[in-house]
């Protein structure tokens, strides 16, 4: 069966890199309520970036270790996805209330316990290297291409920051991301188009 057509066709092609630099924010205390943001839960798991392609898959860690092994379930979505992708996210283990459990993920025994890539960007896909569209335009591929699958789930955007980041204070959870909706996926660089507004559950305050 041939792949479904999601990248168009117009788009230039590029070889699939072996090695991404994630993109980092940059730590601001207020919500920017601005309409050129968009705002996403900073899950509470380990960065990981994904890659699937040529029938084999690799799970690698922000400073680029091999945590393939690490999470079997995720390593079996990915490479049950009949595309070629790199997907940005985090590796997120839920507890009973539905919030995430970061002791969960670091004592995660690789079986048993129920874990997700909560995935929120979408870099490469099928010969074309996305990191140069627009953030909301990355965002709606991910989301097509990860519908429905219980192991990789789409990390949603919301337009009013103000409200999820009272909710997040109300769950305790640790904080929120803030994205200028035309960003560029920029590797290693830590400047205004992400911003993190975390709570007090977080660490780096």
């Amino acid at each position: 069966m041939a792949k479904k057509q999601i990248i168009p066709k117009s788009r230039n092609s590029a070889k699939m890199p072996e090695k991404i630099s994630p993109m980092l924010c940059t730590l601001t205390k207020e919500v920017p309520e601005l309409e050129d943001y968009l705002y996403e839960i900073k899950w509470d798991g380990y960065r990981i970036i994904g890659y699937a392609g040529n029938k084999k898959v690799r799970l690698a860690s922000r400073s680029g270790l091999d945590y393939t092994h690490k999470y079997p379930p995720v390593a079996a979505a990915l490479k049950a996805i009949d595309h070629d992708v790199i997907l940005d996210g985090e590796v997120v283990v839920f507890n009973e209330e539905g919030n995430p459990d970061f002791d969960a993920v670091q004592l995660y025994n690789g079986h048993e316990t129920p874990i997700q890539y909560c995935v929120f960007d979408l870099l490469w896909m099928d010969g074309h290297n996305l990191m140069e569209m627009p953030l909301t335009e990355r965002k709606s591929l991910l989301e097509m291409l990860v519908k429905g699958n219980e192991v990789l789930r789409f990390s949603e955007s919301f337009e009013d920051g103000k409200a999820l980041y009272e909710e997040i204070l109300k769950r305790n959870l640790e904080g929120i991301i803030a994205k200028r909706k035309d960003s560029h996926y920029l590797q290693g660089n830590r400047g205004n188009d992400w911003l993190k507004v975390p709570t007090k559950k977080d660490k780096s305050l």
